[in-house]
């Protein structure tokens, strides 16, 4: 605390009260009216909450336009089914993969497994050896209670028909991950 010499008129006295926004200058003036002390202004303590409030404001904002928070996660969704359905598209595994979890279940033509990414590499550069895409058309994408479910029809070199493939995404670790992939043969009309 600053000591009041004959001439002043003002004392700035610092009070830490537990958090940065707590820790404010408060001006007192020595009056010679007979008071000691006056306290700062209820206007400059009304500027000094509008201002941490606004700043509150900003950085909650800020925080909720972050890609990892969940809101804005809903909305890459669509993002992701895109980029898979390129990676579809053009048989790019590394790319089919780089959305897919840890352990990836793909089920071709009736044989299910769970595969590690290293795994399914090798199973999916086979399969897209076997049946070198033509194009892949996404039919619709959907929400699920634990994700997100996307089907589409994969027509290949040799394949008079498509192919239909689902897919399925989960929200896992701050990202969209495919967890499953499954390719069968369309029924006969």
């Amino acid at each position: 605390m600053v000591t009041i010499e004959p001439g002043n008129r003002r004392i700035v006295r610092m009070v830490w009260r537990g958090s940065f926004f707590a820790n404010l200058a408060r001006v007192t003036e020595a009056a010679g009216s007979g008071r000691d002390k006056v306290s700062v202004a209820r206007s400059n303590r009304k500027t000094m909450r509008l201002k941490v409030l606004t700043l509150g404001g900003v950085l909650i904002g800020a925080l909720a336009l972050t890609p990892g928070h969940r809101a804005a996660a809903q909305e890459t969704v669509s993002g992701v089914v895109l980029q898979l359905e390129h990676a579809l598209a053009s048989g790019d595994v590394d790319a089919l993969l780089d959305h897919a979890s840890e352990r990836i279940g793909i089920t071709l033509f009736e044989a299910n497994r769970y595969y590690s990414r290293g795994q399914a590499r090798y199973v999916l550069k086979t399969f897209f050896a076997e049946h070198p895409p033509r194009r892949f058309v996404l039919r619709n994408y959907y929400k699920t209670q634990g994700g997100w479910f996307a089907e589409g029809d994969f027509w290949y070199e040799r394949g008079e028909r498509p192919l239909r493939v689902y897919l399925r995404l989960r929200w896992w670790r701050d990202r969209w991950e495919l967890r499953e992939l499954l390719v069968e043969q369309q029924p006969r009309e």
